[in-house]
């Protein structure tokens, strides 16, 4: 669990327990010197015994249930092979970078290396030799004045090539 500060009414802050991976199952629990862990175990049981009301969805029944599975990583397998960026992506060692252009992976010019634009995303493979096979080390660079669908582009695509 990651600790958080979080302010209380008269300013002083107080201590929040949340699980990592910025994800809640439930409300915080507050480990503070009059709660303590009676008051975690009193929030934990709440948690378990609340009857389902509609309040979000289960994560069997949600979008997020195939998340890593066989299917999942298949899919997202075909998804990066009709890439065709990703064709000659890491066959050799260098770097590749690509800008990304209304949802697509546009090449970006080997003599504009290292200048990037502060309105755009872009994705740097560096593929080196080592030993007898290629290490590839995969970037994404989103430019402070970029957009959303350019910032999350870029990490789909990110995680696409890898």
């Amino acid at each position: 669990q990651a600790d958080r500060l979080e302010p209380l009414s008269a300013g002083a802050p107080r201590r929040s327990r949340r699980p990592r991976g910025g994800c809640s199952t439930g409300p915080a629990s507050v480990d503070d010197e009059v709660g303590g862990v009676r008051g975690v175990a009193m929030v934990a049981e709440k948690v378990q015994t609340k009857a389902w009301d509609g309040d979000g969805v289960p994560l069997k029944d949600s979008n997020c249930a195939g998340i890593g599975t066989d299917e999942d990583k298949a899919v997202r397998k075909a998804a990066a092979e009709t890439e065709e960026q990703w064709a000659m992506a890491g066959k050799e060692p260098g770097v590749m970078v690509w800008r990304i252009e209304a949802f697509k992976v546009v090449p970006w010019d080997a003599c504009k290396y290292g200048n990037f634009h502060t309105g755009d995303s872009y994705i740097v493979l560096h593929t080196e030799k080592v030993e007898d096979s290629l290490e590839h080390h995969i970037y994404f660079w989103l430019g402070k004045k970029t957009t959303p669908d350019e910032m999350g582009t870029a990490a789909y695509k990110t995680v696409e090539l890898d």
